[in-house]
């Protein structure tokens, strides 16, 4: 209790007991508003999407894209994401793996491994992102195209 009392009701500016004064206490009280302020501008903005008020989910956004399915480093096949289905692919050493596209969303809804952790995976959306299997060597890419067109033109 002492520390408080001593923050603000010594009016010695000298006083080693005082940590606080009116002015300074206000300066800090400014300055910690003001970081808080620049840290939730970029999630006002939809920049980033790492500010203070962001969902975490950055610039992505979901649309409809292409599935490229990888089976032991091969192209097995590629699918249409607006299109709900479930695929069945024929993996490495007569494993196999189900992979269930709905709504836009992709994920293994089946798999012949014994760890179960590309079931248990969430289910994708945006470009980029992937689920492994490891043991069935099977990988599942969600593409999204590009729909700004080229990025830069060189001469």
């Amino acid at each position: 209790m002492k520390i408080f009392r001593n923050l603000f009701d010594n009016p010695d500016p000298d006083s080693p007991g005082r940590l606080l004064g009116g002015k300074d206490f206000l300066l800090y009280i400014f300055l910690i508003i003001v970081c808080l302020i620049i840290s939730a501008v970029p999630a006002v903005r939809g920049g980033s999407g790492y500010g203070l008020l962001s969902r975490g989910d950055g610039d992505r956004t979901a649309a409809a894209g292409t599935l490229e399915i990888y089976v032991d480093g091969n192209l097995y096949g590629e699918y249409d994401t607006r299109t709900d289905r479930n695929i069945r692919v024929d993996a490495y050493n007569g494993t196999f793996n189900t992979v269930c596209i709905e709504n836009g969303n992709v994920s293994m809804s089946s798999a012949s491994c014994h760890n179960q952790l590309c079931v248990k995976h969430a289910p994708i959306r945006y470009g980029g992102e992937e689920i492994i299997c490891l043991p069935d060597r099977v990988v599942l890419r969600l593409l999204v195209p590009d729909e700004e067109g080229y990025d830069a033109l060189s001469r």
